[in-house]
């Protein structure tokens, strides 16, 4: 499930790939770059590694301390072009090559993190978090800030009312050259503790997140298997930094590495979660659904690029101790 943005390159006025087998077909046009399938597939990575707010409105309290494991599983388009292409699939046993394109995604991306919150005066909690992206080599990483603003409130009118929390969150990933990847988010999050048998709490939570997605690819070769160099028999640069190529070569293909246009993406969650709590131990359990489908939540070429693009959910546990 590591990112092969490579293979989102066609040929001039066809959907052919570019070249023929990743190679440089002497006298073909520069490859074209599939910039709304980048679009499609960093949103999608997007909403499976965005901040989850998985957590009541309520702080674990000044001097609180909580740890915990988790594991989110987040639905995508699979069967869609820009995955099977836009992946890299497995290798062949005999070989050791991979396929042109990845014929079998994974139906969610799995993602397992450990996180910790440690609760500060005022209300106020700090969050961090890494995790990493099953069948890939990527890992994110970032931190989360929450205040709670009714928290404190346990009798008379306002004791009635839910805790109430509001939060930002960031995450980003590396492992991969291909693409930067950053997600933030601003969350509001509603609960309400139900103390069960006198010593276990059972708190149920629903919320609201607004994710902002920022995707910035690295220089990507449309034609990965022909060495440029070569094929232009490179003999140094002129005095405008172009190549100049010795007899017979061409330096067509050096047009053939180029960049994605920037995403930036905008998706609007709903959370709801519960969560229950027995001495130090915590368990929970989340569920996380577009509100809106991706085109909708964004507007002109952004929008366009999404058109078609499936709403997605997440369905997270987690297990940890708090002290």
């Amino acid at each position: 499930m590591d990112p092969a943005l490579e293979r989102l390159v066609y040929g001039a006025g066809s959907t052919a790939p570019c070249g023929a087998n990743g190679q440089y077909v002497s006298g073909a046009p520069p490859c074209t770059f599939d910039h709304a399938a980048f679009k499609k597939l960093t949103s999608q990575y997007g909403f499976a590694v965005a901040p989850m707010a998985m957590y009541p409105a309520r702080t674990t309290g000044f001097g609180g301390f909580q740890i915990a494991v988790q594991a989110a599983f987040t639905s995508i388009a699979n069967d869609a072009d820009y995955w099977q292409k836009g992946t890299r699939g497995s290798p062949d046993p005999n070989t050791g090559l991979y396929p042109a394109k990845n014929t079998d995604p994974d139906g969610r991306l799995g993602l397992y993190g450990v996180s910790v919150r440690k609760g500060l005066p005022f209300g106020f909690e700090l969050g961090v978090s890494v995790g990493y992206l099953a069948h890939t080599s990527i890992f994110s990483g970032g931190a989360d800030l929450r205040a709670s603003l009714l928290e404190g409130f346990r009798t008379g009118v306002l004791g009635i009312l839910p805790d109430l929390s509001v939060g930002i969150g960031i995450r980003t990933i590396t492992g991969t050259p291909q693409f930067k990847l950053t997600v933030g988010t601003a969350d509001l999050v509603l609960s309400k503790p139900i103390a069960v048998g006198g010593i276990s709490v059972l708190t149920p939570t629903v919320g609201y997140q607004f994710v902002r997605i920022y995707a910035d690819s690295g220089p990507i070769d449309g034609t990965p298997n022909t060495d440029p160099l070569a094929a232009c028999n490179y003999q140094g640069q002129n005095d405008r930094g172009q190549p100049i190529c010795g007899a017979g070569g061409t330096a067509a293909d050096f047009n053939n590495t180029q960049v994605f246009d920037n995403a930036r993406i905008n998706r609007h969650r709903l959370v709801l979660g519960v969560h229950y709590r027995y001495e130090i131990l915590v368990v929970g359990a989340q569920f996380v659904t577009d509100l809106v489908a991706p085109k909708d939540a964004n507007d002109g070429a952004t929008a366009q690029a999404l058109d078609g693009v499936p709403r997605q959910n997440t369905i997270a546990v987690e297990l940890g101790a708090t002290f």
